[in-house]
């Protein structure tokens, strides 16, 4: 799909995040919203049977290029398309900036065990165990200093996932 193709379909608002048809045809109402949002919520755009992600188009109608590696939802909202809430980052970054929680409800990196609560990260590639926390609490606050550690230590040292991780983790280096 070209560039000048998309731009004859789409408009997109970088202010509101919106992207309208602007062009009708088979399921493309003239001047209606882009698109359909999948169960996770992010916005979905079908064009000549192939699905694209609405904030890939976005950032290919804002800067005349597709992003080089995915496009992050700043804010975690994946269905806010403003331009301000999309960066461009490697799949590692995102893969790190994702929060989540587990099957059982627990924040990322946090896990029952017995009668206190598991922390666990990867940080460089290597898996760390941080300790075990009588209340959740204290769990889930040593587990999100990791996560933004982990971050940080990813951005500083731009990361692939095709790098291998160190043989060794200093953790005082990390701060934890």
């Amino acid at each position: 799909m070209s560039k000048r193709d998309i731009r004859e379909l789409i408009q997109y608002n970088p202010d509101t995040g919106s992207l309208k048809w602007i062009s009708s045809g088979p399921g493309r109402k003239l001047y209606g919203p882009a698109g359909y949002y999948d169960k996770r919520g992010y916005q979905r755009i079908r064009i000549n049977g192939v699905v694209y992600q609405a904030a890939r188009i976005a950032w290919y109608l804002s800067y005349g290029e597709w992003p080089k590696g995915d496009v992050d939802h700043i804010d975690q909202n994946p269905s806010n398309n403003k331009l301000d809430n999309l960066r461009d980052i490697s799949h590692h970054l995102n893969t790190l900036h994702s929060r989540g929680f587990s099957k059982k409800g627990f924040p990322k990196g946090v896990d029952k065990r017995g009668s206190g609560y598991r922390v666990q990260a990867t940080m460089l590639g290597a898996r760390v165990y941080l300790g075990t926390y009588k209340t959740l609490e204290e769990a889930t606050a040593v587990a999100e200093a990791a996560h933004r550690k982990q971050w940080e230590l990813a951005e500083k040292h731009e990361l692939t996932k095709r790098e291998a991780p160190p043989p060794n983790i200093d953790l005082d280096e990390l701060g934890l």
